[in-house]
């Protein structure tokens, strides 16, 4: 909720190539974390998922504030963001744990983190 906060309420908070680069840094090192974290202290493994988290939720609230429409489609704008978050909690209580027969929806999510990183947004030239 924080970073929705942070990067809606100003676009001072959210500079994209930073986020970006970040995320492709912490990313691959969250995942490598998972695979070896027998062997590094609980509060690092701590430190680095929450700075991960903090990092990717910067990257996609920024991204979401940076598509925000004019004031006249705020309104449906809003109720789509609304949706989709009751969707997402859809699956994640409801359909994930039914599919996903592995701790796997983490890196899933991450890589798509880092996908969004890569994709510029803009429009393709006409």
């Amino acid at each position: 909720m924080l970073t929705f906060i942070l990067t809606f309420e100003s676009a001072g908070w959210y500079r994209r190539p930073f986020y970006a680069v970040a995320t492709g840094v912490m990313a691959p090192v969250t995942c490598a974390l998972i695979t070896i974290s027998i062997g590094v202290a609980l509060w690092w493994q701590l430190a680095i998922h929450l700075a991960t988290l903090f990092i990717v939720c910067m990257l996609c609230h920024g991204e979401l504030a940076r598509s925000k429409p004019s004031p006249r489609y705020l309104t449906a704008f809003y109720l789509t963001i609304a949706a989709g978050g009751a969707l997402g909690g859809v699956f994640v209580a409801l359909i994930a744990p039914r599919v996903f027969i592995e701790y796997s929806e983490y890196p899933i999510g991450l890589a798509l983190a880092c996908a969004l990183g890569l994709w510029d947004g803009s429009e393709p030239a006409r």
